[in-house]
Formats: C-alpha cells, structure tokens, sequence
C-alpha cells in the first residue's frame, strides 16, 4: 500500500490523483450523456433544468462536504499519527451526522420547493420540469450524499483507487439507468432523475463493503455522537461549505439575470457550456482533492518539504490540462456545441458560441484556485481557506454580475466567470506566497511533541 509519508511524492501523488481524475472523468460522462440523451430525446428546455436546480444542490453538497471534508482531513491526520480509534471514532460520528443532514434536507426542500421556485423567478414549462425532476431526485438525496461522504473516507484511508472505481460504476450504472428510463421507457425529464439516484445505490453499496473487508482501517461502529468532535473537525471543512453555498448564491443570481436578459435559451446555452467545460473542471477538482490525504498525513508528520513537493506537482497538472482544454475549446467550439444542441434552435447556439469565447481564462486559473483551497484546507488553515472560497464563491462573481453588465452590456455576463477565477487566482497566489510549506512554524520538527492544531 502506497505511503504518503515515506513514498516518493511524483509517485504518491499519481497514485492518488490518477485514480481520482479517471473516477472524476466517468463522473463527468455520466452528465454530458445525460447532456446528450436530454437534448436529443427531451429537447434544449430540459437542459435548463440541470442550471436551475445546481444552486439547490449546490446548498445540500456544501454542508455535508464541510462535514466530510473536515472529517476526512482531521482523520488521515490521526492515521498519521497512528492514532486510529481516534480516526475511527470520528469517522462514524460524522458518517450518522451527514446521513442526518441529508434527511433533514430532503425533507425541507420537498416542503419548500415552491418558494424557492418563486425566489429564483422559475415560471412556465421550465418550473414545470423542474419540479418534476427535483421532487424526485430529493428522494435520492441521502444517498447520494452518504455515498459523496464515504468517498472521502475510503480515499484518506488510502484506497484512492478503490474510491474511483466506485465511481466509475456509479457512472457506468448511471448511462445504463439514464438508457432505461429516457429512450426506452421515455419518462421525461423524471428519467433523468430516476437515473441518476438509481446509479448512486451502487456506488454507496460498494463504498459502505469496503468498510467490512479486512483492508479497511475504518470501520462501521454504533457513533457515540460526539458532536462537538464533528464539529470541531468540520471547521477544516467550512470552506468546502462557504464554497458551495457561495456557488448557490452566485448561481441564483446569475440564474436570475440570465433568465432576464436571454430567457431560458441563455439557461440552456450556459448548461451547454457547463457540460463542455465539465471535463476539465472536474479533473481539475480530482487532481486538487489528491493534495487533502497527501498533505494532512505529511501534516501529521511532519513534513514541509514533501508538501511543498505535492503542491509543485499539483499546480503542474492542473496547468497542462487547462492549456489542453483552453487548445480544445478555441479550434473546435462549434463541433463540441453541436454536440448538445439541434441546428434548428439558432438562438440558443449563438449564445452558447459567444459564452464559450470567453471561457479560456476558466480553464487556466480554475485549477490553480482550487489547489489553494485545498492546501489551506489540508494544512489546517481554514481561515485562510474561507477567505480564498468566500472571493471565488460568492464576493467576486456577485460584484462582477452586477457590475460588468452595466459596463458591457453585450458581454458583461459572458465575462463574470472567467473574471471570477483570475481575480480569485491573483488573491491565491498571493496567499499562498505568504503560508508556503516551508515557512509554515508549526511543522517545525523542533515541534514535533507539542501536537498539531488547527491554525486560522
């Protein structure tokens, strides 16, 4: 089993970090299938669905990420130390909490729907299709969640490859399902939704076997529901947390006056875009990820300089793969956009042309930003990491939402997320100038008795 702690980085780090891609690439086929089979078996108006609902998900994924990230993070620290009824103790409590969670989510957004429908200006066909695909996705969600919280865990226990293969039949279940109940049982946008909660009980299946075999150093006892424990672990998590309900503000409001502006054709066009994109984004999450189990282990052993090492080979990847996409994205736009949307709805195509124009910015800085987040994560600095989410999430997009399009009223909108991740990658990289690995006091070895803490 590879070691975090005493393996070479470059080979650690591919270890985990391949894995992750590879799991986060199915992960990301399974939505632009379920791109294909909506626009091409439902039409573009269900795509506009998918943009709608993200910023209510987007609420229910920042809560238990804060719980699972924090957890994860804290507990591959303790494994790091050795300490593992420490480890174990809390991986439990904060497994019950997120079930919990997501329970009480489900139900409150089933009783709610409709006003927060009102909220985000949601009328006609398109709250129709909403509803339709939401309520029943709801009853999905605790598993969902509980499956996104364990593979966490399953990768700070180091098993990453275990964990993306989790995912990558969660993913092939997921086609299969969206196969099923589109094209041959043709039950509309609830298909979609049927597919993909159907998929995640396989993935959660496997995920909660691997914590019975004998590999597992974690495993599933009665919680003693030390909530302040949770709680006090989920602190290295609350960025993940501000990230998310940041994005759902941000999304709101851009949702908003994108409707305004374009009606549901702009939706659909920014969904278009947001599947396109969906390759690179989300590799560069998997290869960000790696850096929580490699770093907080290092933390608990301390080891500035194979940080420093991870870091350095983390922002490489993610540089590359967003030089590859920004190549993709600028010599075949229109082929990838024709991909998701009929020659006969022009308006829509237009949009999604011009919004991808702008895009290139994403692909360069968005992997960067999101290796600082979690480096200030996974170096107990949660502060640091709030700050970094509080501006990519929430303070510069809703600044630029309001600002760019009254300064350019053609392409002000199209502008807001490539602005977002360079302003936000000028702030990261300066941070993170300031709490390099090596200049970090706490992982002094002349410290190494006095225990590691959280550091704000």
């Amino acid at each position: 089993m590879i070691n975090p702690i005493t393996n070479s980085p470059t080979k650690v780090f591919a270890t985990y970090a391949i894995p992750a891609v590879l799991g986060m690439l199915a992960f990301s086929s399974v939505g632009i299938i379920d791109g294909l089979f909506m626009s091409h078996y439902i039409g573009s108006s269900a795509l506009a669905v998918v943009t709608v609902t993200m910023p209510i998900s987007a609420a229910a994924l920042g809560i238990t990420t804060m719980l699972s990230v924090g957890g994860a993070v804290t507990v591959g620290k303790y494994i790091g130390q050795k300490d593992l009824k420490r480890a174990n103790r809390l991986f439990v409590d904060t497994i019950a909490v997120v079930i919990a969670m997501a329970l009480l989510f489900s139900i409150t957004m089933y009783s709610a729907l409709d006003i927060v429908l009102n909220l985000m200006n949601v009328t006609g066909e398109l709250r129709e299709n909403t509803q339709e695909y939401f309520t029943t996705i709801l009853l999905f969600m605790p598993i969902l969640l509980c499956a996104g919280s364990l593979d966490y865990f399953i990768r700070i226990d180091n098993r990453p490859v275990f964990a993306s293969t989790g995912l990558i039949i969660g993913a092939f279940c997921n086609v299969m399902c969206s196969w099923l109940f589109i094209v041959h049982l043709e039950m509309g946008i609830r298909g979609v939704a049927l597919g993909t909660g159907v998929a995640q009980i396989f993935t959660l299946l496997l995920f909660v076997a691997y914590f019975h075999t004998p590999f597992s150093n974690l495993k599933f006892r009665i919680p003693t529901m030390d909530i302040r424990a949770v709680a006090k672990a989920s602190v290295n998590g609350i960025s993940s947390f501000i990230t998310s309900m940041s994005a759902a503000t941000s999304g709101w409001v851009f949702n908003t006056v994108m409707l305004q502006k374009y009606g549901g054709e702009g939706i659909a066009a920014a969904t278009v875009v947001s599947y396109i994109s969906l390759v690179g984004l989300m590799s560069n999450f998997a290869i960000s990820q790696a850096l929580q189990p490699t770093i907080s282990q290092n933390i608990g052993a301390r080891q500035p300089q194979k940080i420093k090492q991870f870091m350095q080979i983390a922002i490489a990847s993610v540089l590359a793969l967003g030089l590859l996409m920004t190549m993709l994205t600028a010599l075949i736009p229109a082929h990838l956009i024709d991909l998701f949307i009929e020659h006969d709805e022009e308006q829509t195509r237009e949009i999604a042309l011009h919004f991808l124009s702008w895009f290139w910015p994403v692909f360069i800085f968005n992997g960067c930003n999101m290796c600082f987040i979690n480096y200030f994560t996974a170096t107990l600095m949660p502060i640091r990491s709030l700050v970094l989410s509080l501006l990519h999430s929430l303070a510069i997009p809703v600044s630029l939402v309001l600002l760019l399009p009254e300064i350019m009223p053609e392409d002000g909108l199209f502008a807001v997320i490539p602005g977002t991740e360079t302003l936000t990658f000028i702030a990261g990289i300066l941070l993170f100038w300031k709490y390099r690995p090596l200049q970090l006091r706490f992982l002094e070895p002349s410290k190494a008795h006095s225990g590691v803490r959280s550091h704000s």
